[in-house]
């Protein structure tokens, strides 16, 4: 596959809203670079393990299983599904909208966009090249900050905005969980 066009196709699809990127969008309640810098690492680690192990050995697996790719579809669908009821109620003051950063990583490595790429790099040749998981890295964090810079737009404010981009986060990852719901039991 050409550079440019992995490096796009991944940024695209990377960058659209789902989950990970809802949690990375919600303002931080520490603001600090330093903050910034390691959840953008920890996403970009998290896809890049998922689409590893998809890619070498649990793709080929889950495509004889399909019962097995359903439940972790709906294990995938109940924790987004627990990510919306948690960003709808209102948070105490000072309180972290994001869950910190294990929250953070659960949700990436859960997000069905790894599998995705994981299985779309999968050859019947060889396991995805160095090179190709360098351009994955760096498509990640891009799309990332992307949405880092979404959040920090909103960051210090306790206002009708902040409640509102709460709630539609929110009122997202509930689509998206019905969505991944009505995937696996279709």
């Amino acid at each position: 596959m050409n550079h440019l066009v992995l490096a796009s196709t991944a940024f695209a699809l990377f960058v659209i809203p789902g989950p990970t990127n809802a949690l990375l969008a919600l303002p931080l309640g520490d603001r600090s670079a330093s903050r910034a810098i390691a959840r953008i690492v920890l996403v970009t680690l998290g896809y890049l393990l998922v689409i590893a192990v998809v890619a070498g050995a649990i793709g080929p697996y889950l495509v004889g299983h399909p019962a097995t790719s359903r439940l972790l579809k709906l294990a995938a669908a109940g924790w987004v599904l627990y990510l919306a009821m948690k960003l709808w109620a209102p948070a105490a003051a000072g309180h972290d909208l994001t869950g910190g950063n294990a929250r953070l990583l659960i949700t990436t490595l859960l997000n069905p966009k790894g599998v995705v790429v994981g299985l779309g790099l999968r050859t019947s040749a060889s396991f995805p090249s160095a090179e190709a998981f360098t351009i994955l890295a760096a498509s990640i964090a891009s799309a990332s900050v992307v949405w880092l810079v979404a959040g920090r737009l909103l960051a210090g404010r306790v206002d009708s905005r902040t409640v509102l981009a709460r709630r539609a986060s929110s009122a997202a990852l509930f689509v998206f969980s019905a969505m991944l719901a009505t995937n696996a039991l279709s």
